[in-house]
């Protein structure tokens, strides 16, 4: 079955944050601290989706990929949030997919057009993983994503944990 791939409604909010923490509690088990992703809230993460739709805070765009009619992934991206970014950089802030719809094609259709929805705006984007998610890494990389050797600490309750950047120049489709 096709992904029909779409821009984002409040209505949608419950759903990208119900699958935002569904992957987060299987993609990131074993990387994030346990009681982080155990303390992860389907109904805060709505009301922080709710307002990001709503109000498209710094310029982002937020995509949903559905099939059969249900909201399966989603994409969010928009101005590189690295204060020292140069002008002209996009980015690519998430691509969830909900796990028991993983490698069904998803994540490509979305990543497809978030990088669409870049190109009209910025000269190149870049994104962040987390080091040790190699699944989301083969996953850029096999989309011409390269590493650019940055690392930096990202919090998640009182650990940090290791994210790289990638970027892709020109932004392309």
């Amino acid at each position: 079955m096709a992904a029909i791939v779409r821009d984002a409604l409040i209505d949608d909010a419950a759903a990208i944050a119900a699958i935002q923490v569904a992957t987060w509690q299987e993609a990131y088990r074993g990387i994030v601290p346990e009681s982080f992703l155990a303390a992860m809230s389907v109904e805060a993460r709505t009301e922080r989706w709710r307002d990001a739709i709503e109000t498209r805070l710094r310029g982002q765009s937020t995509l949903v990929a559905s099939s059969g009619g249900k909201v399966a992934g989603f994409a969010a991206f928009g101005a590189a949030q690295r204060d020292d970014a140069p002008p002209g950089v996009g980015e690519l802030y998430a691509i969830y997919v909900a796990p028991d719809r993983w490698e069904q094609g998803l994540g490509g259709a979305l990543h497809h057009t978030a990088l669409n929805g870049l190109s009209r705006e910025y000269a190149y984007a870049e994104l962040w993983v987390l080091e040790a998610n190699d699944r989301a890494r083969l996953f850029y990389e096999h989309r011409g994503w390269q590493w650019d050797g940055s690392v930096k600490p990202h919090p998640f309750g009182d650990v940090e944990v290791p994210v790289v950047c990638y970027t892709t120049r020109p932004v392309h489709t």
